[in-house]
């Protein structure tokens, strides 16, 4: 019965080195950027889906900054998080270029 006492607590003591995911400077400096550029770029006249992604990557990002037991669901948050902020200023700026082109189309009263 002592074997199985010490092995269990081996067992556990090894599940509990478990590395925590910790975000590194330039990674949380870099998304905090591009989330910055994405709100500017949506409030000026973006579409309602980027704001919804800037929203989304802030909450996935703040998330997996509470998941230490889970490094490699971090790992995939944070992933998921920047993507889900570089798809929101791009969106933000095609849609910004898009009117910039309509605004400066000839329409048809010009012919």
């Amino acid at each position: 019965m002592r074997f199985w006492g010490v092995m269990l607590l081996a067992v556990v003591g090894g599940c509990a080195t478990v590395e925590p995911f910790v975000v590194s400077d330039q990674q949380r400096t870099h998304f905090e950027q591009v989330v910055q550029a994405a709100e500017v770029a949506a409030a000026a006249d973006g579409p309602a889906q980027a704001a919804a992604l800037v929203v989304e990557a802030k909450s996935d990002f703040d998330y997996a900054q509470h998941l230490p037991k889970y490094p490699e669901r971090a790992r995939s948050l944070v992933a998921k998080a920047q993507y889900e902020a570089d798809t929101a200023l791009w969106m933000a700026r095609e849609a910004h270029r898009q009117a910039q082109l309509a605004a400066t189309a000839p329409t048809a009263a010009t012919f």
